[in-house]
């Protein structure tokens, strides 16, 4: 499965008649020497809240399959296991949910 290289972040679309219209999710692309976007997300409702937490989660995919993949592979004692690859696995995890949720790590 191949998709555009992390890290992934959202920032607030604005217009000169609104204060908020929703978000661009973006990432890097080395090609142009700048950002472009993936997506954009909806204001969801009045304040925006829900349109953020919507751009925060879709912003946090490339950590957040990477972090479960690492757990999956890890949990069993898969293939390169070792103690400090399960622990680096957790600390991936974390901070992917954290970024995902808008919480510290």
């Amino acid at each position: 499965m191949k998709h555009t290289n992390a890290p992934w972040e959202y920032v607030p679309m604005l217009t000169a008649s609104e204060n908020h219209k929703g978000y661009f999710v973006r990432a890097e692309k080395a090609a142009r020497n700048g950002k472009w976007a993936l997506a954009t997300v909806q204001p969801g409702d009045e304040d925006g809240k829900l349109g953020e937490a919507n751009a925060r989660l879709i912003a946090a995919a490339p950590e957040l399959l990477e972090a479960l993949q690492k757990a999956y592979l890890y949990i069993n004692g898969g293939p390169g296991y070792t103690p400090e690859n399960r622990m680096a696995a957790y600390h991936a995890a974390r901070a992917a949910i954290a970024k995902a949720t808008g919480e510290k790590a």
